[in-house]
């Protein structure tokens, strides 16, 4: 086969030109060229063929002289074969600049770059930077947007492995230029037409164009491929985000292709990572395969093709690969092609592997300066690792790295910055790492002294920053010397969902430096075997919300060196089966309500000097046989009130010399039998004014009496009677005077002493008023019926001491009125402050107002025997309305108005005035009392007429005291009983 214009090869080697012998080769689009030259050469080569290793080539095609093509690239293979004839067969292999990245190898990590940033830097290594299209550089045709990368590892593959794996990845080609030039592309727009004429002709067979630029052979083919690719990965920041996503492939119903682990984070991302692998598979199962004798076929470049049988190759082509073969003695050149329709965005194929780490990596834990702890919110750190040569030690080495905990639950344990830990990595793939565990070494050495402490265990944990406190647990199995420390650097709190059981079978010391505090929200229970011994060197108090109960099988002592207060609320019974010993100074019991005291047999209580019992309310006693008192000196009573005494069969009262009964008011003495008073000496009886009603009366002393019965008198005297009265006749008799206006009959030895007393008394001896006289009783003074003129009754001066003020409400007090008047009298000083502060109030005036609190409303809520009980007790208070209230204050009653509650804390009480002012016209009244607050409010910031007068009247309630009745007046003079 014959060719009138040849095409010839030549190759620019170290300033020479060799004619080339032969060519065999191929170029292919995302792949690195390679040209197989062999040419003969006498003499040798001018230098040793490792001394042209690198050097820059260019392998020139050209057809009469006129060169039609020019291929770049370098030397990295060169062979010269020894002859004894002094001509030596060469052979060289030229490549692209990029093949020169297959030699070299690295581990580093890209931080936060994408893809074309990645590949950009690392070509910058073999001086492939990015410059004007056309020229030896670097040219980026893409249309796309390609994330950041926040962690991209190249682990121990050479770079142009690299550099593949990722453009692959992300679906970018690439071809070259005339002058080494690289172009990286990722749509049919980044293609370049072929040098000169851009349509070729399809001529069948070869050698018939005179030209050579010819398409000699085109055919379309197709292969299997997948029918669908899924992909499948996990995000660990969205761990429920669904990333399962899938693209057709080529092969409508083909196979599936599945891939896991996908390698992306969001739903976006994997569709398109599986849109691009199926676009990868359709390139590879469809297109054009061809021959041509054209030069100018070249890999990522487009051509017009006419004229194929019918219609099969027309069109645009885009080249995909050109595999030379020149031999200059025999066929010349011819070349076969592959070629994909032009509109077709080439995708390379997922050739290259990505490297897999089986075996775990150590590495150190980094931070900012001065950080102890450096970690995000899922408790990942950053590590530097050994083989980084690039990386800086600081926080921004690597991504996030999560890190494995103990699967015990939430166990959390976040790597310290300095620690060396091992990492593996998920799937191997190196930009997956995981932390498994921390690793010592000789700088960050056991916290145990080794081999000295080689039985211990521990897990520690380092205060940051500083490092300088520790929280550990530490187990020592050493025999006979096991033991488990639990070291807190500051605090320690420990939970337990439900229950908690602990056992020890010898000693337990706990030690409190300073407070200690248990709460116990149901049942506490201890059981001591043997002794128990609690030693409280300040205060302590013990509070119980419902009953408490205490059982002493033995002896109890209980020893207080200064003083001892017990308060009960309610009910104090105490049971003693035998003696109940109390030793003291001074004894002083204060029941506010009841004590009930029980003894099976005896009660004793002995007090070296005095003893005070002090009960607010009632004080009941009750004997089933006998009751005794012995009182060595003297024995003082006082009732603020009423003393009820009441015996079933019999009262006798007796003193050794002297017995004294003094009432501050009257005193009355009933029996429904005789009433007998007897004096071993004599009986006196003294009072201002007396009176006495009975059917008789009879005096006698020795042989002389005084009878009266029923209008008559009868005095008898066994020796003398005397009757002196200033201002009436006296009886010329010895002894004995009349009274003038009674009749008398006197009855004596001498009866002219008899007629003499009738007629000075001015009426008959005989009939109602007459007096008999026996002996010689002398006439005294009378003594009136009436108390002192303008003496105050009780009520006026309980009246007098409520409107000045004084703290006390009586609205539901049954206190006598004497008890009431001593409670004022004690109280005194007890007045509202000019600055509407109160002073306290005594121990007796507050346990009456405490009393009143507790009885409210007593006689408004009584009604029939209770209300008559109250008053028979000398008190009694009445409901009244407000109008009444007004009305009884005016006259001269005491009136007091309650207020309920007028702020939530308290009770708030004022007395009426009697001044002509209505109840409740928004006066500050006098202050009484209140619950809570002194003045009804809790801040006690305001005074009660404050209070009164911002507070609904439909709460105030009004009470009227109600005094005992009055004693019946005493007889008038003549009629009934003689006053005596």
């Amino acid at each position: 086969m014959s060719n009138d214009r040849p095409l010839l090869y030549a190759l620019h080697l170290n300033g020479e030109t060799f004619a080339v012998r032969e060519v065999d080769g191929h170029e292919a689009i995302s792949t690195p060229f390679q040209l197989t030259l062999r040419f003969a050469l006498e003499g040798g080569l001018p230098a040793m063929p490792e001394e042209l290793l690198g050097l820059g080539a260019v392998v020139r095609m050209a057809r009469d002289g006129e060169t039609t093509r020019s291929i770049t690239g370098v030397v990295t293979e060169i062979s010269a074969s020894a002859s004894i004839r002094g001509v030596s067969e060469i052979q060289v292999v030229v490549e692209p600049q990029l093949a020169l990245l297959r030699e070299r190898v690295d581990y580093r990590v890209f931080r936060e770059k994408s893809v074309p940033e990645i590949v950009e830097e690392v070509l910058t290594g073999v001086s492939i930077r990015q410059g004007s299209e056309g020229a030896s550089g670097l040219a980026l045709r893409l249309s796309g947007e390609y994330a950041k990368r926040p962690y991209c590892v190249q682990y121990g593959e050479s770079d142009l492995d690299f550099v593949h794996r990722l453009l692959e990845d992300e679906g970018i080609f690439y071809y070259f230029l005339e002058r080494d030039g690289l172009v990286l592309g990722d749509n049919p727009g980044a293609y370049a037409p072929i040098e000169g004429e851009h349509v070729l002709p399809f001529r069948g067979g070869k050698g018939l164009d005179a030209q050579g630029e010819a398409v000699t052979a085109i055919a379309r083919r197709a292969s299997m491929s997948v029918g669908k690719v899924s992909l499948r990965d996990i995000n660990l920041e969205h761990p429920s985000l669904n990333l399962d996503v899938e693209a057709p492939g080529p092969t409508p119903g083909g196979p599936e292709l599945y891939d896991y682990p996908g390698e992306y984070a969001t739903p976006a991302e994997g569709a398109r990572k599986a849109r691009l692998m199926a676009e990868s598979f359709a390139c590879a199962s469809a297109g054009f395969a061809g021959e041509s004798l054209s030069s100018r076929l070249v890999p990522g470049h487009t051509v017009d093709v006419e004229g194929t049988p019918g219609g099969v190759g027309d069109g645009r082509h885009t080249i995909m690969r050109v595999v030379h073969a020149f031999r200059r003695t025999e066929r010349g050149f011819s070349c076969t092609f592959e070629s994909l329709d032009a509109a077709t965005t080439f995708r390379p194929p997922r050739l290259t592997p990505a490297p897999r780490l089986l075996n775990p990596v150590t590495g150190i834990v980094t931070g900012p300066p001065g950080e102890d702890i450096h970690t995000d919110a899922l408790g990942r750190v950053k590590v530097h690792f050994h083989w980084d040569r690039q990386q800086p030690y600081d926080d921004d080495c690597s991504h996030w790295i999560p890190v494995l905990q103990d699967n015990t639950g939430h166990s959390v344990g976040i790597p310290r910055v300095g620690w060396e830990v091992l990492v593996q990595f998920l799937e191997g793939d190196p930009d997956r790492p995981v932390v498994l565990g921390r690793m010592y070494n000789a700088t960050d050495s056991f916290p145990v002294p080794l081999p000295e402490g080689k039985t211990r265990s521990a897990l520690k944990s380092l205060s940051s920053p500083g490092r300088n406190g520790t929280n550990q647990i530490e187990l020592d199995d050493m025999a006979g010397q096991e033991k488990i420390t639990l070291l807190a650097e500051r605090d320690q709190t420990i939970q337990v969902a439900n229950d908690k059981a602990a056992r020890i079978l010898r000693d337990e010391q706990i030690v409190v430096v300073r407070d200690e505090r248990v709460e116990v929200d149901h049942d506490q229970r201890a059981t001591i075997d043997g002794d128990f011994s609690h030693t409280v060197e300040g205060d302590q108090a013990r509070t119980v919300a419902g009953s408490r109960s205490r059982s002493v099988e033995g002896s109890e002592t209980s020893t207080v060196v200064q003083n001892r207060r017990l308060t009960i609320g309610g009910m104090h019974q105490r049971k003693v089966g035998t003696d109940d010993v109390v030793q003291a100074k001074n004894l002083i019991e204060r029941v506010g309500a009841v004590n009930l005291e029980a003894f099976v047999k005896t009660h004793t209580t002995t007090s070296g000097q005095a003893e005070l019992l002090t009960v607010g309310g009632a004080l009941i006693e009750v004997a089933k046989k006998q009751k005794s008192e012995s009182v060595k000196k003297l024995r003082t009573e006082t009732v603020g009130g009423i003393v009820y005494t009441k015996a079933k069969d019999k009262i006798s009262a007796k003193a050794g010399k002297k017995r004294t009964i003094t009432v501050g008011g009257a005193m009355s003495v009933t029996a429904k039998g005789p009433v007998v008073v007897e004096g071993g000496e004599k009986v006196r009886m003294k009072f201002a004014t007396g009176a006495v009603k009975a059917e008789g009366v009879l005096l006698k002393v020795g042989d002389s009496f005084v009878m009266l019965h029923d209008g008559v008198v009868t005095l008898r005297a066994a020796k003398n009677l005397a009757v002196d009265v200033p201002g009436i006749n006296t009886l010329g008799s010895p002894g004995i005077a009349i009274i003038p206006g009674a009749a008398v009959m006197v009855k004596t030895a001498d009866s002219s002493a008899s007629a003499d007393a009738a007629r000075a008394s001015g009426g008959g001896t005989t009939g109602n008023g007459s007096v008999g006289v026996a002996g010689g009783l002398a006439a005294g003074p009378g003594v009136q019926g009436a108390g002192p003129p303008g003496a105050p009754s009780p009520v006026e001066a309980l009246q007098r001491a409520a409107r000045t003020g004084y703290d006390f409400d009586p609205r539901a007090c049954n206190f006598s009125v004497q008890e009431t008047l001593r409670a004022y009298a004690e109280s005194r000083g007890i007045r509202q402050g000019t600055d509407g502060q109160a002073i306290p109030l005594s121990g007796q005036a507050n346990q009456m107002v405490t009393t009143l609190q507790q009885r409210s409303s007593a006689y408004g809520q009584a009604d029939g025997a209770q209300a008559q009980a109250l008053r028979e007790q000398g008190m009694a208070w009445e409901a009244v309305t407000r109008e009444e209230a007004t009305t009884y204050a005016n006259q001269g009653d005491l009136v007091v108005a309650g207020l309920r509650n007028p702020t939530g804390s308290g009770h708030v009480a004022v007395v009426v005035p009697g001044d002509g002012r209505r109840a409740g016209d928004g006066e500050t009244y006098p202050f009484v009392s209140g619950g809570g607050s002194r003045y009804g409010a809790s801040d006690g910031s305001r005074t009660s007429g404050e209070v009164w007068n911002r507070t609904d009247r439909s709460n105030v309630e009004y009470y009227r005291f109600v005094p005992p009745p009055a004693p019946p007046p005493p007889p008038a003079r003549g009629t009934g009983a003689p006053t005596i």
